[in-house]
């Protein structure tokens, strides 16, 4: 697998320009953001802090793949490429609601 090689060290190097950081942390933020660009958001800023690959995974209830995959898309095309792409969500809406976001959230800071 592409994003698999490095699982349980440091997560792919990121170095933000200090408009980047402001634009994310707005992100973390807002309470609109949908929730898996808003873990996007959060992996980058914890990757961007010097934290494992397997530290940020157990902190977002991801695969250490996901974060690296998301870690080198985001070294390659910058803010933009946290984005989904078309074919990502395959076609469904997602809904996020104040209630999910206070649970996912919660998760976060234990």
């Amino acid at each position: 697998m592409m994003y698999a090689f490095i699982m349980s060290g440091k997560a792919k190097e990121i170095n933000l320009m200090p408009e980047e950081r402001q634009q994310l942390e707005a992100r973390v933020r807002t309470s609109t953001t949908e929730q898996r660009p808003g873990q996007r958001v959060h992996l980058v800023l914890e990757s961007a802090a010097g934290r494992m690959t397997r530290e940020i995974a157990r902190r977002l209830a991801l695969h250490p793949a996901a974060v690296n995959k998301w870690c080198i898309r985001f070294s390659e095309q910058r803010i933009s490429g946290l984005a989904d792409a078309p074919d990502e969500t395959g076609g469904k809406s997602i809904t996020i609601t104040p209630t999910s976001l206070k649970h996912h959230y919660a998760g976060l800071c234990h």
